[in-house]
């Protein structure tokens, strides 16, 4: 909020829209959470629908219901979908990006 508070004005007057991007290390782990970020901001602030960045790790084996409701979560505030196969990696703490079809 405070690095896009002072930039929403101009944003608005150039008529741009805005994708933010979360990851799950970071403020909003998940779709909730970044829901609530975007409420607060004006309708041209989207979000980057992406399931690894939403995906919490203690979340990954529901990881089919977690992108359902990704979805309804996030309903008409995507700006961007990213979909990439993820797994979760050996350290059980982080994700894996093995590329198309080489996710589990």
């Amino acid at each position: 909020m405070r690095f896009l508070d002072p930039k929403l004005k101009r944003i608005a007057d150039r008529r741009l829209t805005v994708a933010l991007e979360s990851y799950i290390t970071l403020v909003c782990p998940d779709a909730m959470s970044l829901r609530k970020l975007l409420d607060r901001l004006p309708p041209f602030v989207t979000a980057v629908l992406d399931p690894p960045n939403l995906t919490p790790i203690d979340r990954y084996p529901a990881r089919d219901a977690e992108l359902k409701r990704m979805f309804q979560v996030l309903e008409g505030r995507v700006g961007v979908v990213h979909m990439k196969d993820f797994r979760l990696a050996a350290d059980l703490l982080s994700y894996d990006l093995p590329g198309p079809l080489k996710g589990s």
